[in-house]
């Protein structure tokens, strides 16, 4: 699920569509762009909640964990 939510603050940030990284967009004051499904989780961000580094990172680290399950790693 790929949302925009539109934001009015400095601090904005990206999960890449595998979720396995956190990327920091820099000066964007109008969106944010989330991709998230972890656990039954189908966004991170809302005008009330801005995503930070560390709930990107924790997300993305879920995601390399859950995979690593499935797959048995």
């Amino acid at each position: 699920m790929r949302e925009t939510v539109p934001l009015f603050k400095l601090v904005t940030h990206t999960l890449d569509p595998s979720g396995l990284t956190a990327t920091k967009k820099g000066f964007a004051p109008t969106v944010i762009e989330v991709t998230a499904v972890v656990e039954g989780v189908l966004a991170l961000a809302s005008p009330g909640n801005v995503i930070t580094p560390r709930v990107a990172n924790a997300v993305a680290r879920t995601r390399v964990l859950r995979r690593k399950r499935i797959l048995g790693e």
